[in-house]
Parts: structure tokens; C-alpha cells; sequence
């Protein structure tokens, strides 16, 4: 499954910071929330069960990047609650993503990312970069910065093989240490390491910090082997009555098994049942023999309907 945005809200306040759920949230989407908070503050947020990605103190800015793979009760909630320590933040500003198709292995989840800082630059560069986790991953790219209360931001790009970037969020909120957020997403063929990054500052912030993030799609990376798997089953000679002889007193059959089906990062077999059937002839006898076997990981098939006539 490709990984893909899907959905976002947004939130501002100061200190706690409540965010309604992104639409559609289901059990199994991967969650990420970027939270800023101006005015010096010394701590960041953090809420129970989440993976603190990123906290970054820097300047009168304060940067906290969290993730999860939603379970059925974040699916229920209606809104996420984000709590911090500080009691002296001026300005906060929260974005809250829900993207499908994302590999993990709970709890863990396969991401890389990458934070670097910048002063009074309207064009900053960040350094260095990621590697990035596979064809078709999911970058997300942006920054936060305090000093200007108009920022908008534009003109995000990599130094290697830059995709085509959508912004989602660019947004800013007034006070004593002026804050804006903004965030883009891309999808990018390419394994190359992303190199530097970057965006363009409207305004002249005081401070900001700038991230990027690479998501790893569901199945990426992983490899099945061997392709066929080969099954060998004897089928003993029938009884036979009235002088008949049977030859030769054993027959072997062999089947193959077709690679499995593999899904959300972690093999799993597809296409259980496979049969295969040989035939005994022997002056005019016959009888069919069938091969069932419905677990891939038994060696020796069950031999059912072995009927003479």
C-alpha cells in the first residue's frame, strides 16, 4: 500500500493545546503532530503513548515533533490533548496529520528525520538531510519560527532529486514572541539522500527551526524467498484384489507453491489451498489421488479421496 497524506487540522493557543482529529482517523493510520510554542519556554509537549520524534529548544522557540499508529480508541476520539509543563508560552501553534499506508512494526515506526536551525535568514538552508526510507516514501518538510506574526512560507525543496511539493499548513498567530507554522508534503521515486533543505520566509523571523521527515510505505523493503516453494508427497501403491498388479508400488507428486501474497511490511501467506493430482493406470485399473494441503508450513500434504475401481 503507498503511503499518502490524507488529512489535517490545526490548532493555536498557548500552553495546552487541544487538536480535533483529522478526518476519517481509522485504526492503523500513522498520526504526527508538530507542535511550536514561542516566548522561551523550556520544555515541550508530550502525551501519553506518543514517540517523541523531535523536541528542539532554540532561540524564544520551542519545536515538538510526536508520532503513533492510531488504535480504535483514537479512531473514537473526537480530539487530542497535548500537554506541556510550561506555563509561559505566548503563542503555540499545532498541526495534527493522519497518513495511510505507513510501514511499522508496532510500536515502532519506520521513519527518518532530521532537525536543524537557523537565525534572522528569510531563505534558510538546513543541513544535513536524510536518507530517505525507500522508493515512494512520504516526505514532510517545514519549519517553525518566532519574530514576525505575518510569516508566510514558500519555495520548499531538497538539494537531491526534489519532488513536487503541496504546502498543507502555513499559518501564524500574534503575541510578544510572534510564531508561524508550515508544513509540505511529497511523494519522492527516488532513494537518493534528500541533501540539504529548505524553504522561503515572506516576513524576517528572529529564530527558526526547520524539519524534515521521510515515512516509509507499507511493504517497502521487504523481500520473500524462495519464490516457489516446492511440496513432494508419496502415495502408496492401493490395496488390490483378484490378482491384479500395480506398478511401480509407489507414486510421487510433486507441487509448487506460488510466492505469497505479502501485506502491511510483514509477509503473510495468500492463496492457501493447493491441490495437485496424479494418476494411477495399470492394466485397466485407475484411481485418482489428490493432494490437499492448507498450511504452507507442513511438510507432508494430507492424501484424501484414494479410491480404486
Amino acid at each position: 500500500m503507498a503511503v499518502a497524506y490524507q488529512s489535517h487540522t490545526v490548532a493555536t493557543g498557548s500552553d495546552d493545546t487541544t487538536i480535533i482529529k483529522p478526518a476519517s482517523l481509522a485504526d492503523g493510520d500513522f498520526m504526527i503532530a508538530m507542535l511550536g510554542q514561542g516566548n522561551n519556554v523550556s520544555a515541550g509537549y508530550t502525551r501519553t503513548d506518543w514517540t517523541a520524534l523531535h523536541s528542539i529548544d532554540y532561540g524564544s522557540g520551542f519545536l515538538t515533533i510526536l508520532a503513533k499508529i492510531a488504535d480504535s480508541t483514537d479512531a473514537a476520539a473526537s480530539d487530542f490533548l497535548f500537554s506541556t509543563v510550561n506555563s509561559s508560552a505566548d503563542t503555540s501553534l499545532g498541526a495534527l496529520f493522519r497518513i495511510s499506508g505507513a510501514s511499522f512494526t508496532s510500536p515502532a515506526i519506520n521513519i527518518n528525520s532530521d532537525t536543524d536551525t537557523e537565525d534572522t535568514d528569510t531563505t534558510p538552508t538546513y543541513t544535513p538531510g536524510i536518507a530517505v526510507r525507500g522508493a515512494s516514501s512520504l516526505l514532510m518538510m517545514g519549519a517553525f519560527a518566532t519574530g514576525d506574526a505575518t510569516n508566510t512560507t514558500s519555495a520548499y525543496a531538497i538539494a537531491t532529486d526534489d519532488p513536487t511539493w503541496t504546502e498543507r499548513v502555513d499559518f501564524d498567530e500574534a503575541g510578544s514572541a510572534d510564531s508561524s507554522l508550515a508544513i509540505a508534503t511529497a511523494t519522492r521515486t527516488e532513494t537518493t539522500d534528500t541533501g540539504t533543505f529548505g524553504l522561503t520566509f515572506a516576513g524576517t523571523p528572529t529564530t527558526t527551526i526547520g524539519f524534515i521527515l521521510s515515512i516509509q510505505e507499507s511493504g517497502a523493503g521487504v523481500t520473500v524467498s524462495p519464490a516457489v516453494i516446492d511440496l513432494t508427497a508419496s502415495i502408496q501403491a492401493p490395496a488390490i484384489t483378484g490378482g491384479a498388479i500395480v506398478s511401480p508400488a509407489v507414486i510421487t507428486v510433486t507441487a509448487s507453491v506460488q510466492a505469497p501474497t505479502v501485506t502491511a511490511g510483514t509477509g503473510k501467506w495468500s492463496n492457501k489451498g493447493k491441490t495437485g493430482t496424479a494418476t494411477i493406470a495399470n492394466t485397466s485399473k485407475t484411481g485418482t489421488a489428490t493432494v490437499a494441503n492448507t498450511s504452507k508450513t507442513d511438510t507432508s500434504p494430507v492424501i484424501t479421496n484414494v479410491s480404486k475401481t
